[in-house]
């Protein structure tokens, strides 16, 4: 039983280093699909499968936006124009809080992740669906600053 543990605690900790090392390698260069995530985890001493990656990657809330891999809390070097490019097809206000974006199916969490990239001060916070993002605003005046950046995307 106790060999059982102490497999599992180890098992544990290799997981926990090699997220740490997926964080590392997108935070350091551009990575476009998971199997070049796996090769570059093997260059490092970390055997993983592609299925194992998926899993790591959901697990971290990694987003893929313009192509590329994006850990949370990572500049995405996007500008407000490519919100259409990841998406962006309408918004409306839902009271003076609140604003529900339409993406294309399973865009959603992308074109969240590209506004809360953009570091907004009028931004609360973002949740995202399959193709519905809510975008939490403090009051109408600050709902209105996002409004016009959206338009302005659309009309880009």
């Amino acid at each position: 039983m106790y060999a059982i543990i102490r497999a599992m605690a180890t098992e544990e900790r290799n997981r926990q280093k090699r997220l740490a090392a997926i964080v590392s390698i997108l935070r350091d260069r551009e990575v476009t699909n998971q199997n070049e995530l796996v090769d570059l985890l093997k260059m490092r001493g970390f055997l993983a499968t592609q299925s194992s990656i998926s899993r790591d990657l959901n697990d971290l809330t990694v987003a893929k936006v313009s192509g590329r891999y994006v850990v949370p809390g990572q500049p995405t070097g996007i500008t407000v124009s490519q919100l259409v490019a990841e998406g962006l097809l309408s918004f409306s206000p839902a009271g003076p809080n609140l604003l529900v974006v339409k993406t294309r199916a399973a865009c959603a969490g992308r074109v969240g992740m590209v506004i809360d990239g953009l570091d907004l001060p009028e931004v609360v916070g973002t949740v995202a669906g399959n193709d519905t993002l809510f975008v939490a605003t403090m009051d109408r005046s600050d709902q209105q600053v996002i409004m016009d950046l959206l338009d302005r995307a659309l009309r880009a």
